[in-house]
């Protein structure tokens, strides 16, 4: 994959991924959960489960925060656009225009779906909250349909964003949404990974 030529990338504790192409070979699914450092992350666990699983996934999927999808609002109708002009203006200034364009250009060379994730500090208040736990609500629905699927591969940071100093912080709440979903609890085994290193390539502040 892009990342794997790019970095030099190591997964250690490859041995005990048996027992997860037993589960994909079968007919499952798989949710991969990392620490969350750097906006790389969900690339770099895809493309590592993509070159250690290679043959037994079939779809690919991350979710990610909704700075990375500067045209989020693009399709609302003219009297909503009119109604939060101020907040699309907002969530425009605030997008990652250049990060946005890396990422989705690395989703795309490896076959991944990216899908929004309106961040709680993000979510303003009244009707423009409602229109962004929507869009939630839309992403997470996609992502069960997904995984209720055979052989879909799921990267999810639980934190929801970046840690600024290396310790993990606390899930939010969001993944239970889907959790909740009995034929895809039933269908999915859950990874947990940890992410060493991330932090150094591509930094909060936006430093590469």
């Amino acid at each position: 994959t892009y990342i794997t030529r790019v970095l030099r990338l190591r997964l250690e504790g490859a041995r005990h991924l048996d027992p997860v192409k037993r589960h994909i070979a079968s007919g499952g699914s798989l949710v991969a959960i990392s620490n969350h450092e750097s906006i790389i992350d969900p690339g770099v666990v895809i493309s590592l489960l993509q070159k250690a699983l290679r043959g037994f996934i079939r779809t690919k999927i991350w979710l990610a925060s909704s700075k990375f999808f500067p045209h989020l609002y693009d399709s609302l109708d003219r009297a909503s656009t009119i109604a939060f002009t101020r907040e699309i203006a907002r969530h425009r200034q605030e997008a990652m225009e250049d990060e946005a364009r890396s990422m989705h250009a690395i989703a795309v060379a490896n076959g991944v779906q990216m899908l929004p994730i309106v961040q709680s500090h993000r979510m303003r208040e009244g009707a423009f909250k409602r229109l962004n736990v929507s869009i939630n609500l839309a992403s997470l629905d996609r992502l069960s349909a997904a995984l209720r699927e055979s052989r879909t591969v799921a990267g999810i940071c639980p934190e929801g964003t970046r840690s600024l100093d290396g310790r993990l912080g606390e899930a939010q709440a969001g993944m239970a949404h889907v959790f909740r979903d009995k034929e895809v609890s039933d269908k999915i085994m859950i990874l947990p990974l940890g992410l060493v290193g991330t932090r150094d390539i591509h930094r909060v502040d936006g430093g590469w």
